[in-house]
């Protein structure tokens, strides 16, 4: 096995096995954060779980607190219904003794009472203690027809919650002609424990308000141990709602500052129905929780595994390039292999006819001579081509800047050239104006003059005209080489100027070729300061470059 093959095995090889380690990296990573991720999400549950409870025990004083105060405002308010049995067809006391009781006794809802009324359940009528709006008097008239199954729900209840049956009423959170009211609902009976008459007061809800932001106040929700002094609606989020009546209290702007450990109560029915919302805030959460809210370290392995896919994307694109440059290298060993095998095999040839005097005549010996002058030549030629891209692949190439005179160069270029040529059936035609001074470097000038030259008789048919050209422009001298051959398609003059590129037509007709010509020719006008490129010409391409004029 060559050494060659034994390296590129080898390389092939070592790349396999950074492949597979840079991917068992990235495996390890994404281990590691879903393990993060779940470790996270295990100890945010456990977490919310104990901010849940907390807002249990939060919701739970709370309730207790806001149905102690209903109880007692229910209580004061209908303090003045008569509790006594009704005789069978004796007189309703009329409903204005509720909202006078009140508002002398300056409790329950005195400050804003509506409007107080009675169902005669057996008359099916309804007094009221005042006028009112037509609208909401016909609203108020479907309590006649609810009044008995109403009235027998309150003496239950009633019942339920005091031995002597004399206790309150019952709160009802209700919409009346499209407004919200609260209505403090007590029921008469008569002889036979069956309802007489049902009595009520009407109120807006939100006089409620005010008293429920005081108990927030002044009520501990939480331990002080865990809170210390910090204000119930700073440590808690607190909403009390009805279907009916809306939001009556929120403490904070809304919701979306809660954490998602929300806990929800409801007061008794017979006191309103209302839904207590009780969550506490995400700034109280690192005092409630014994070492605070746990950090995620997802974000830390999303940061790693981000860094790793994206090292690992570089890794392979570098292997990939790095397989597709062994790959090229092979090619180019191999083509320049090729290109020098042919002329060296011409030399050994004509050397060995000559050297054993087998040549039939002087004219032949002097072909013979020819022909090992133009291969000499040509190996020359392909061997500086090789060393000049050599030179700047490894960075190493320099040009020593001097006055020429570049139209004796290219003349004395074209010169040595032509025997090339002429062995190609081409003819060379030097379009020179006069001197044309520059600050080159002599040897590179050369040797990218060659290359130019090389591929207009490489790619172009037999029998054309290679013309060469030199101008001044702009302070720069312009040299253009153009041949007669198929030209270079517009997408690929960039891209043939890249080394070991070559198009596919060049690969079909097997024109020989390492493809490194014009990366040579890139590099030193580079080098010069000047630039290259590629045009149409009337029929092939021009390829022209410039220097800096002396």
């Amino acid at each position: 096995m060559s050494a060659s093959l034994k390296s590129g095995l080898q390389s092939t090889g070592g790349q396999r096995t950074i492949s597979a380690a840079v991917l068992a990296l990235l495996a390890l990573i994404a281990w590691l954060t879903w393990e993060a991720r779940a470790s996270d999400r295990s100890r945010r549950v456990a977490a919310e779980g104990v901010l849940r409870d907390y807002a249990a025990f939060a919701a739970w004083q709370f309730e207790r607190a806001v149905r102690g105060y209903l109880s007692s405002h229910l209580s004061m308010s209908l303090s003045a219904v008569p509790r006594d049995p009704v005789r069978p067809g004796a007189p309703l006391p009329h409903p204005s003794l509720l909202s006078e009781s009140v508002a002398r006794c300056r409790c329950g809802f005195q400050e804003e009472v509506r409007f107080a009324f009675a169902v005669d359940l057996s008359a099916e009528t309804i007094m009221v203690d005042r006028p009112l709006d037509p609208e909401l008097e016909s609203a108020l008239s479907r309590f006649v027809g609810i009044g008995h199954e109403l009235g027998r729900g309150i003496a239950v209840a009633r019942d339920r919650r005091d031995e002597d049956g004399r206790g309150p009423g019952v709160l009802r959170f209700d919409s009346l002609a499209g407004s919200p009211y609260v209505l403090a609902l007590a029921v008469v009976r008569d002889r036979s424990e069956s309802p007489r008459a049902l009595y009520g007061l009407a109120a807006d809800p939100r006089h409620f308000t005010e008293d429920f932001a005081r108990i927030v106040r002044d009520q501990p929700l939480l331990p002080p141990s865990l809170i210390g002094e910090l204000p119930n609606d700073s440590a808690l989020w607190i909403r009390i709602s009805h279907p009916a009546a809306g939001t009556i209290l929120g403490t904070g702007p809304d919701s979306s500052r809660a954490t998602s450990t929300v806990v929800t109560d409801t007061v008794a029915p017979s006191l309103g129905g209302l839904i207590l919302t009780v969550a506490p805030r995400r700034e109280i959460a690192q005092s409630l929780l014994i070492g605070g809210v746990p950090s995620s370290r997802l974000p830390l392995y999303l940061s790693l595994l981000t860094l790793a896919v994206a090292l690992t994307g570089i890794a392979l694109v570098q292997l990939r390039r790095a397989r597709e440059l062994e790959r090229l290298r092979a090619r180019f060993v191999a083509s320049v292999s090729h290109e020098i095998r042919t002329p060296l095999a011409q030399i050994a040839m004509f050397s060995e006819t000559l050297m054993l005097e087998r040549e039939r005549s002087p004219e032949e010996r002097r072909h013979f001579s020819r022909v090992i002058f133009r291969e000499s030549k040509r190996l020359s030629n392909l061997v500086q081509g090789v060393l000049h891209f050599a030179r700047a692949d490894a960075r190493t190439a320099q040009v020593t800047m001097e006055r020429v005179d570049l139209s004796a160069e290219v003349r004395e270029v074209v010169e040595g050239f032509a025997p090339l040529a002429a062995a190609a059936d081409v003819r060379l035609d030097p379009l020179l104006t006069g001197p044309a001074p520059a600050r080159v470097d002599a040897g590179a000038f050369r040797q990218i003059l060659l290359n130019l030259l090389d591929n207009a008789v490489k790619y172009g048919p037999r029998g054309q005209t290679v013309t060469v050209r030199l101008d001044r422009a702009d302070g720069e001298v312009l040299v253009s080489v153009e041949d007669q051959g198929p030209g270079i398609p517009h997408a690929d003059r960039d891209r043939v100027f890249e080394a070991f590129t070559r198009l596919e037509r060049s690969k079909e007709t097997r024109v020989a070729g390492a493809g490194i010509g014009l990366s040579v020719v890139r590099q030193l006008v580079s080098a010069h300061g000047g630039r290259v490129w590629i045009d149409a010409a009337d029929n092939g391409a021009r390829v022209t470059f410039s220097v800096p004029a002396a």
